[in-house]
């Protein structure tokens, strides 16, 4: 009886095992489409681009755990020094009652002559700390100025290509006047 059924589907067709009908068939054609794409993937090394970008990504996973280390040390840092913050200013307070204890039992011309010092002392110190910001602006406002002025001469000498050898020549001329000693 199987063998009847098997006589059947082979006159039907259905189990031809025949070379042309093989080339025919979808599994080789999956075969050949796997082979091709494992080729393409060795071809471009897939894996070891997979394998980099993971161990970009655990690194930066450290780096992320490392700032949060630092980022927690500084908050006890901060959270230990506001802690004394308060200690330091109940001694300052504590100091200034003593100083004003002290004020309290001199005498008026000694009052007057201390307070003449320390205007005359305060102004020194505010005059000094004003040359002091000035002389500081100063120098950054410079430091502004030419970096503007750098920026601005670079980006016209790339526009302007004429302006360039101009600049060139310009300064190959000031070598040449130059007098060697």
């Amino acid at each position: 009886m199987l063998e009847k059924i098997i006589l059947k589907l082979q006159n039907m067709g259905a189990f031809d095992f025949s070379y042309e009908n093989i080339l025919h068939s979808n599994v080789i054609n999956f075969a050949v489409v796997i082979v091709f794409f494992a080729l393409i993937f060795w071809k471009l090394k897939v894996g070891q681009k997979l394998n980099d970008a993971h161990s970009k990504e655990k690194q930066a996973i450290k780096d992320s755990e490392a700032g949060r280390e630092k980022s927690i040390f500084e908050l006890k840092t901060v959270k230990e020094s506001v802690k004394k913050l308060g200690a330091e200013l109940e001694k300052i307070a504590e100091d200034g009652k003593k100083i004003i204890a002290d004020l309290k039992k001199l005498t008026k011309n000694e009052l007057k002559d201390i307070e003449e010092g320390l205007e005359r002392s305060a102004k020194k110190i505010f005059g000094i700390q004003e040359e002091n910001i000035k002389h500081q602006a100063k120098t950054e406002l410079a430091k502004k100025g030419v970096e503007i002025a750098e920026n601005r001469l670079k980006d016209a000498l790339l526009k302007d290509k004429k302006l360039h050898k101009k600049f060139i020549n310009s300064a190959i001329d000031e070598l040449d006047e130059i007098e060697i000693k």
